[in-house]
């Protein structure tokens, strides 16, 4: 019997989604925020029973050691305090404030809030990053009601519901604005080279396309340690401009946990680290200089007036002689298992894979699926027409494996430029169907054995 719940609040789907939503990866409960106790019965507008079925669901019992608990643990271990959590050892996905909710207690409409119009307070939103946004809300319940009603905000919450979530955990929400994000996932242009690009970098909040992501120095990501020292920058005043990312040494997917194994490691940007490190030293001959004073083996044999050194010379040395290091050696993980790039030992959160967003005054557009891998494999990967339109593709195209796989929808895929032969390379579900395809059209039919026979 398949199991359904209401939700009016959507605060239990909001829990649900967060968790499934979750980078794949075992946590322990030193990784569990107790300031952020779970959900209570009345928040989640229902029962304990229904909540339990819920999370026995498969992609729950995936990212979440539990399939060997029982009905009466579920409710025991969700709906308990934090210090019962901590002594029963627990693995549950690690908790994130929602950038959306206020976390402190509303105050009723005062003061001049109450005479700004809607459009005034849409005008200041767009110009405040989203953990400004979730301060802002809190001033009262007018400010609260009129921003989720903003256009911009409207937009992110629909085509990029994840987008805050993945900035908070990587500490980068207060790097980039909401009109900032409208505005690069609104176009689908790299911004280094032009091509098709879907990826959106997440530390300098541009489109950049696989080929730029895979090969570019500028957008490698070093280690701040080495970097610091590699530029004569100081650590401690540098760190606050730069965007700087955290990512584990072992290997494990997701933000770095506190208490698990491995040291966290912090990482930088190439391009940001450069930038800063040009302002700091005035130009690329003092930059060299001060590299070579504190590092003998930095820039070796290139002296600061050689017609060698430009910056492109700058991003390969930097990017070659560090642990990274080269950009050939970086792999990507497979995309049904989180957004994450893997170079040499480490995983990196570096870009987040996000269609065609609509312009504020257009409706999210229609959103597909590979039906190969949706029914073989049970994985969706979602497009739009908007992008598929920009592809080539056509809503009235004749190709026969086009319509088996386009079932009035479509897919995605990393390689823009080579989209349907590069994704039948790596779908399974796509060689399945293929082959069953070829099957079918190579086997005689009924009439033409009935002949054979007869002759």
């Amino acid at each position: 019997m398949p199991f359904t719940f209401t939700d009016p609040l959507g605060v239990a789907e909001r829990h649900v989604r967060n968790a499934i939503l979750s980078p794949q990866s075992t946590l322990t409960i030193d990784d569990f925020d107790p300031d952020l106790p779970p959900p209570t019965l009345e928040e989640a507008q229902m029962d304990s029973d229904s909540l339990s079925v819920l999370l026995l669901h498969p992609r729950w019992i995936e990212s979440c050691d539990v399939e060997n608990w029982r009905q009466d643990e579920l409710k025991r271990l969700l709906f308990t305090t934090s210090t019962d959590l901590q002594q029963a050892q627990i693995t549950m996905p690690r908790p994130v404030p929602n950038v959306w909710e206020p976390q402190t207690e509303e105050v009723l409409v005062t003061g001049a809030f109450s005479m700004c119009s809607p459009e005034l307070i849409w005008n200041i939103i767009r110009h405040l990053d989203f953990k400004s946004l979730s301060n802002f809300q809190q001033t009262c319940r007018y400010i609260r009601a009129v921003a989720h009603q903003t256009p911009a905000v409207q937009v992110v919450l629909k085509a990029a519901p994840d987008l805050p979530r993945l900035l908070v955990l990587n500490q980068l929400v207060r790097w980039h604005t909401v009109h900032d994000f409208i505005v690069e996932l609104g176009q689908l242009k790299c911004r280094f080279c032009g091509a098709s690009a879907t990826a959106l970098y997440l530390p300098t909040c541009e489109r950049i396309c696989f080929t730029c992501l895979r090969w570019n120095e500028e957008f490698a990501l070093l280690p701040l340690k080495i970097c610091s020292r590699l530029f004569s920058l100081k650590r401690e005043e540098s760190a606050p401009r730069l965007p700087i990312l955290r990512c584990k040494t072992d290997g494990s997917m997701g933000p770095p946990l506190a208490g698990a194994n491995g040291r966290d490691l912090y990482v930088v940007p190439a391009r940001s680290v450069v930038a800063e490190a040009l302002a700091v030293h005035g130009s690329l001959p003092n930059l060299v200089r001060a590299a070579q004073k504190t590092n003998r083996w930095a820039f070796s044999g290139i002296a600061p007036e050689s017609d060698r050194l430009t910056m492109a010379y700058l991003y390969r040395h930097i990017v070659f002689q560090t642990h990274r290091l080269d950009p050939r050696n970086i792999t990507l993980c497979d995309p049904t298992q989180g957004y994450y790039m893997a170079m040499e030992a480490f995983l990196r959160f570096a870009s987040v894979d996000y269609p065609l967003v609509p312009r504020e005054d257009r409706e999210v557009p229609q959103m597909g699926f590979c039906r190969g891998c949706t029914h073989v494999l049970g994985i969706t990967f979602p497009l739009s027409w908007d992008q598929l339109e920009y592809l080539g593709f056509r809503k009235g195209d004749d190709n026969r494996m086009v319509r088996d796989f386009l079932q009035r929808r479509a897919y995605r895929y990393w390689e823009w430029d080579d989209l349907y032969e590069a994704h039948l390379d790596w779908c399974l579900g796509a060689q399945a169907m293929m082959y069953r395809e070829f099957r079918y059209r190579t086997l005689p039919s009924p009439v033409d054995s009935e002949e054979d026979e007869e002759e």
